[in-house]
């Protein structure tokens, strides 16, 4: 008799086991889900994405887009500082940055001057953003190519100008 209520008692801890080792390995297997996801958006994305740690301003990890706007290979450039790269030389831009990974405070289409892989001045728009990676401070820093919208913007007031122009002649 007692040895038939433990058994019972094996049983269910047994069956107990299994149903958690079941949950276990579908939530393992959410995660890799989710995971495989954002490196996938986050490697595809047309915009030039890093993450770099607050405090020691060094990169974690970069999209292959932002490594061809710095003129570098995503593996050069995770682990190395923020102001290694020549892509944000001007001292405005250095220090706006620098601003922004001391408060934390998330900064939103910022038009400044960025330095293209060939070392041509360019315009980029900064966004920036303060999160928590495990427990360390971080901040995703996107930066968009805008110099040929801008450009052609340019143009676009140009030819109208000369319109106007025209216009008062005739």
């Amino acid at each position: 008799m007692e040895s038939e209520a433990y058994w019972k008692q094996l049983q269910s801890a047994y069956q107990g086991l299994q149903r958690e080792a079941a949950e276990r390995a579908h939530m393992q297997e959410a995660l890799r889900s989710s995971e495989e996801r954002f490196s996938k958006a986050f490697r595809a994305s047309p915009v030039a994405l890093a993450i770099l740690t607050r405090g020691s301003r060094v990169f974690v990890d970069v999209n292959d887009r932002f490594a061809e706007l710095a003129g570098g290979t995503r593996e050069a450039i995770i682990g190395s500082s923020v102001f290694s790269l020549s892509l944000w030389s001007e001292a405005e831009t250095r220090a706006r940055i620098e601003q922004f990974l001391a408060n934390g405070q998330s900064v939103r289409d910022w038009q400044c001057s960025i330095a293209g892989a060939e070392g041509k001045k360019r315009v980029g728009l900064l966004s920036g953003e303060s999160f928590v990676l495990g427990k360390e401070p971080c901040v995703l820093l996107m930066t968009e190519d805008i110099s040929e919208r801008v450009n052609l913007e340019g143009q676009l007031r140009q030819a109208q100008k000369m319109e106007a122009i025209g216009q008062l002649a005739a």
